[in-house]
């Protein structure tokens, strides 16, 4: 039935005699989203999946990607993830992404490689949290003398009480 409706309305469309499409580009735009919306719910309803690749959850801001988080208060996050540095007082945007990934993996290298192009040296000191403190970056960063205000790693020492 809806098959049907839709090559229909596509028809009609075909049929307006001008070379110009005949809606507005608003409305242009979000029949083209309506679209991809209808592909992947049927992919995923043949596939019996869940989930399916980029899937877009709102028609006005197609570009907006859930992002599974994990956290108790809120599991999904939308919007981009932003990797910032801040040098000498000027914030710079290293990463710009919609898509899900583990920032520690991946930002940390970025910005300090970025930092070095810039300035032709590495940093002396880098100020991460704990996300980016992992034992790869620690180790990469100790290669090129970089200093790291992270907690180190393991059990917080246990401090003896004294009379």
């Amino acid at each position: 039935m809806f098959e049907t409706e839709f090559w229909l309305y596509k028809t009609m469309l075909d049929e307006t005699g001008s070379t110009r499409f005949p809606l507005p580009f608003k409305y242009q735009r979000y029949y083209w989203v309506v679209q991809e919306v209808y592909r992947q719910q049927r992919e995923m309803f043949q596939a019996h999946k869940d989930t399916c690749e980029d899937r877009i959850v709102s028609v006005h801001q197609p570009y907006v990607r859930p992002i599974v988080r994990g956290k108790s208060k809120t599991p999904v996050e939308f919007g981009p993830k932003l990797g910032l540095s801040l040098d000498n007082g000027f914030t710079r945007i290293n990463t710009f992404s919609r898509d899900a990934y583990h920032e520690g993996k991946e930002d940390f290298k970025k910005s300090v490689e970025a930092y070095r192009n810039i300035h032709g040296h590495y940093p002396e000191l880098v100020q991460v949290d704990a996300l980016y403190a992992t034992r790869a970056n620690r180790e990469w960063a100790k290669e090129r003398n970089i200093r790291l205000t992270a907690k180190p790693l393991g059990r917080p020492k246990q401090e003896k009480e004294t009379a």
